[in-house]
């Protein structure tokens, strides 16, 4: 990969962040993130799920400039 997914870039400068979560079932949740980075608002979605008693990522996604889906970014560049 050539950029860093957790701020949709090459380089970072962030400001302005806001993380929210929100419950989507009993073991699902996502994280939200907004931020500027340098110059471009940025928004990231962590999805977590509940495995036992830990929290697991189970995706990322990008929902500012162009979406991207981590796991489809990881199959392309293999």
């Amino acid at each position: 990969m050539e950029f860093f997914f957790w701020v949709n870039g090459q380089d970072y400068a962030i400001s302005d962040l806001t993380v929210t979560s929100a419950d989507q079932g009993p073991d699902r949740k996502t994280v939200t993130a907004k931020f500027m980075n340098i110059d471009r608002t940025e928004e990231i979605r962590f999805d977590f799920l509940l495995n036992g008693r830990r929290w697991l990522l189970d995706g990322v996604h990008s929902a500012s400039g162009i979406p991207w889906t981590l796991s489809e970014v990881l199959k392309c560049s293999q």
